[in-house]
């Protein structure tokens, strides 16, 4: 958990699209609105996820889907993006979840990232744990850029 010195609101408005990700986790190498690739009122990225598992590096192109975000009676905000393609197949999930706690004046925040497929599952679980631990540390620096107006990015 980490705690931020913004509201929820803002936080949740920035964590609630996927194309904000890649500004502060590495692991979203890239995450584009889906055209015309939305289920209703949940909208969809074509994201590519990337990490390094010892020497080598992998990356896997994918299709999120915002599943959930809503605020739930505590006042606690929860985000959820699922991998859902639309091709007909089965594939291996991938979830991010991210729940956003009013904390006095800021937000507390938890994040998660899961593989539920079975192909590098022991190297991904250290590599997906680090990945969380690093964008823990960015994303502060990240939001106070975003609320003061400066940098380049949205």
């Amino acid at each position: 958990m980490i705690f931020v010195e913004t509201s929820p609101k803002i936080v949740g408005e920035v964590l609630s699209d996927l194309s904000t990700h890649v500004y502060w986790n590495d692991v979203v190498a890239e995450a584009t609105p889906a055209s015309g690739g939305s289920l209703g009122a949940h909208p969809a990225w074509i994201t590519t996820l990337r990490a390094n598992v010892g020497p080598f590096s992998r990356s896997k192109k994918l299709r999120m889907t915002r599943t959930e975000n809503h605020v739930d009676p505590e006042g606690v905000r929860h985000i959820r993006f699922e991998r859902r393609e639309i091709d007909g197949r089965d594939h291996a999930g991938w979830i991010m979840e991210v729940q956003i706690r009013p904390d006095g004046e800021g937000s507390a925040i938890d994040l998660g990232l899961e593989y539920t497929g079975g192909l590098w599952v022991g190297a991904l679980e250290g590599v997906l744990s680090s990945a969380i631990d690093r964008a823990t540390m960015a994303l502060p620096d990240y939001l106070a850029q975003r609320e003061a107006g400066s940098g380049s990015h949205p």
